[in-house]
């Protein structure tokens, strides 16, 4: 599994805090019956609580069940993990339109679409009269790499915008999505983010990192002080 903080897949040691009968026995010949319990574990990566509801149906209650179905309840929603160099405005949009993606869909498209607008206008200074022409825009300045003009390029065919003019023009609004759609936003903006600003900042700290070594360097060569007398 994958945890649902951090993303980082992981191999938890469930514990199980509770166990409780929720229904008559199934089957009076082998007293099967319906039960619920209630297991923890903490990320062995981020160290954070994780719980889950496990239902389905057992013998010897209340040790143990056969799962049929599990439920994440802490915490309340995955969300994809942000690098700490983005920006706090742009990474909290986008753990809500991570977070909502199970649930809507079309309300995760809509916050992704207005993140990635608000990125090409602050951050790129690209501003036209949609998003449309803003991704046009974008995929043919210098220095963005191919691969990720061609992703942002997809988003205007996956979305189908020509038929949804709105999603464009109002991309706030929340409309229906194709299927992927919602999750492909998603991962293009993961990959903007790497580029405007993650790489930016990790080669920067490299270089401050490398300049600081030489200024040591050049220090620990300069002769010893001669006393004046």
């Amino acid at each position: 599994m994958r945890c649902p903080h951090c993303d980082i897949g992981i191999h938890p040691h469930l514990n199980i805090i509770g166990t409780s009968t929720v229904g008559l026995f199934k089957d009076q010949s082998n007293n099967d019956c319906n039960c619920v319990q209630l297991l923890s574990t903490r990320c062995p990566e981020c160290n954070k609580l994780i719980l889950y509801l496990y239902f389905g149906t057992s013998k010897d209650h209340p040790h143990t069940i056969r799962e049929t179905q599990s439920l994440l309840i802490y915490p309340a929603f995955r969300s994809k993990p942000v690098a700490a160099e983005v920006p706090q405005n742009y990474a909290s949009t986008f753990i809500q339109a991570s977070a909502v993606l199970p649930i809507s869909p079309m309300a995760s498209a809509a916050l992704s679409r207005r993140l990635l607008q608000q990125i090409l206008r602050e951050y790129f200074k690209i501003k036209k009269n949609d998003l449309f022409q803003e991704i046009e825009e974008f995929i043919n300045m210098g220095g963005v790499p191919s691969v990720l003009a061609e992703q942002v390029d997809v988003i205007r065919i996956i979305g189908k915008f020509a038929a949804h003019p709105v999603k464009y023009t109002n991309t706030g609004e929340i409309v229906d999505v194709e299927p992927d759609e919602a999750g492909w936003l998603l991962d293009v903006l993961e990959m903007l983010f790497d580029f405007a600003f993650v790489q930016p900042a990790r080669i920067q700290a490299k270089r401050t990192a490398l300049d600081q070594k030489r200024q040591d360097s050049s220090k620990s060569r300069l002769p010893p002080t001669i006393p004046s007398d």
